[in-house]
């Protein structure tokens, strides 16, 4: 539902007719005049300056309105005067979200998006990733739809979307435009007045995309639907969403869109939301078999190559309540909460780290009915209980601590957050020094040097003491911290030395940085009990090695495409925790 203040309150000053200007009038100039009033709470502007028509004041207002999601606190009912020069004045009314404090608020809710995101990921995947972080932390505003007791104009807003958790389709598209904008990703809003509903474009590698987050939130937490992300014109005026009758039809938009591109992406079948991770990964929910024989797959799609995987699976189904009939349909949620994925059967939650197991986290008999749902909140996982799939059902918390870090520079929601933890507390890494407040750090990106993985790998099997103490190498001396470490490598043919001179001299290099190549192969030499270079490239067997142990993954494709690229200390202690 899209919901339009007239812009014309009143008219202020004598009525004259206008002339006709030879030249355009300052838009963008009467646009930042307006912005910067509205800032400040004025009650009016001049823009005499800028000699508008109306026709561009009209052009201007739409604009505003629809595309500066920031101004939530203006009231729409602009009225203005004029004279024969143009547009002379306007005058501003606000809500009583006009404060510094709301203001503060909604530019919090709008960083926060960006918790959903990373460096690593594409336009496409941020875009994807802030699709379904709105779609989870936003409700449709019914109340305010129908114009019931509970109307909220927020509800029009960004700030009700992303501050109150409350809005209709005009709010979610906004917030989901500030949220793009926040990121770098291009949006405007487009709306169509005989369906009386809005969504957005999205611009992503010169082509446009419609994307529609209100139609694809389900009503179930945790369940997101993917039928207008990223779709052509083509698709979103021919295409009906799940549960529902209506198509898109009779929008106005500046642009056309007219790719193809993602129109059969696989986003497409999925019902749950969509976890991201290293922009080479992503995990949803995807059901298999019927009736009392359901299957709840956690699926791992590798971005790059499509190869799916079925990382965790539950066999459940959703009965009746007190009756001997079930449902036919698979109620669970998927959410993601310090680095950690959930998603329910009907009476559990399931956690699950990529690379680990799956861990039964909560257990439901409480009477209140089934678990028809989940998703992340602000204290932990929400989860709804029902009697029925068709009820609105009660919500409960289950709350979750956020888990604390060794060190400063390792965040709880880093896919190497529980690698680098067991490398800390088993003694494998004691980290890299303190920064200037004192806190430990462990240096996740810096690369990893030929002491520093021999090192980790010598500590990862309990520190044996080697048999010959003698150091054969030039630069490696008693009291450097690898001096064990590389004695050890060496009589276990682990590793050697990079040069030998003419007099004999030999030299370890331990500063040298190593690639993923050389670390798979230490790590194979170590733990696989065989040597690299049988055949293929010498570093092959280490990556068949590593790859039927299950160490790379999640880690693609990095590992595999780029083998003599730099591999960073979080990786190498990943290999490891998975290994042992």
């Amino acid at each position: 539902m899209k919901k339009k203040t007239m812009w014309l309150a009143a008219v202020i000053a004598v009525i004259v007719v206008l002339t006709t200007f030879a030249a355009a009038g300052d838009v963008e100039g009467a646009r930042s005049a307006i912005l910067n009033a509205m800032y400040a709470f004025k009650d009016s502007v001049d823009i005499s300056s800028y000699r508008l028509t109306e026709s561009e004041f009209d052009g201007l207002y739409d604009d505003l309105f629809d595309n500066e999601p920031d101004i939530f606190f203006v009231n729409g009912s602009i009225s203005y005067s004029y004279n024969a020069s143009g547009i002379t004045s306007i005058y501003l009314e606000y809500y009583d979200t006009a404060n510094p404090a709301a203001i503060a608020a909604y530019k919090t809710a709008v960083s926060r998006a960006k918790s959903a995101v990373n460096n690593d990921m594409s336009d496409v995947q941020k875009a994807l990733a802030l699709h379904d972080w709105l779609a989870n932390v936003a409700e449709y505003d019914y109340e305010t739809a129908n114009g019931t007791a509970g109307f909220d104009e927020m509800g029009y807003t960004a700030y009700g979307a992303l501050v109150k958790g409350l809005a209709v389709c005009e709010g979610y598209s906004k917030a989901y435009l500030a949220i793009l904008r926040e990121c770098g990703i291009k949006s405007l809003y487009i709306g169509s007045d005989v369906m009386n509903h809005g969504w957005n474009i999205v611009q992503l590698d010169g082509e446009w995309y419609h994307v529609d987050v209100t139609w694809d939130d389900g009503d179930m937490p945790g369940r997101i639907d993917h039928v207008y992300f990223l779709v052509s014109d083509d698709v979103m005026g021919s295409v009906r969403a799940p549960g529902s009758y209506d198509y898109h039809y009779g929008w106005q938009s500046p642009y056309e869109c007219t790719s193809d591109k993602y129109d059969s992406a696989f986003w497409k079948g999925v019902s749950s939301r969509i976890v991201l991770r290293n922009g080479a990964s992503a995990y949803y929910l995807a059901s298999s078999g019927g009736y009392k024989s359901q299957t709840i797959n956690l699926v791992r799609r590798d971005w790059n190559t499509g190869e799916e995987t079925v990382c965790a699976s539950v066999r459940d189904y959703w009965p009746v309540w007190n009756a001997d009939q079930y449902w036919a349909g698979v109620y669970s949620g998927l959410a993601y909460y310090d680095g950690v994925m959930y998603f329910n059967d009907k009476t559990h939650i399931y956690g699950y780290v990529p690379g680990g197991q799956l861990q039964t986290v909560m257990t439901y008999d409480g009477g209140e009915g089934y678990i028809y749902g989940i998703a992340e909140c602000g204290e932990g996982i929400k989860y709804v209980l029902s009697y029925s799939p068709n009820e609105t059902g009660v919500e409960r918390v289950l709350p979750i601590s956020r888990r604390t870090a060794t060190f400063a520079d390792v965040a709880s929601d880093e896919y190497y957050f529980d690698a680098v933890e067991w490398a800390a507390s088993s003694g494998v890494t004691v980290g890299i020094g303190n920064n200037a407040a004192g806190q430990p750090m462990f240096g996740p990106g810096s690369t990893c040097t030929r002491g520093q993985v021999v090192t980790f790998l010598w500590r990862s099997v309990g520190s044996p003491e080697p048999a010959n103490r003698q150091s054969a190498f030039e630069d490696v001396r008693e009291g450097d911290y690898y001096y064990k470490a590389v004695a050890w490598a060496v009589e276990n043919n682990i590793t050697n030395g990079m040069e030998v001179l003419p007099d004999g001299r030999q030299f370890f290099r331990p500063d040298t940085k190593c690639s993923y190549a050389h670390i798979l192969t230490f790590l194979y030499r170590t733990y696989g009990g065989g040597s690299a270079g049988v055949e293929g490239t010498w570093y092959d067997p280490a990556y068949r090695w590593a790859g039927e142990k299950g160490l790379l993954f999640d880690l693609y494709p990095v590992v595999t495409d780029r083998p003599n690229s730099d591999c960073p200390r979080c990786d190498v202690v990943v290999f490891l925790y998975r290994n042992k």
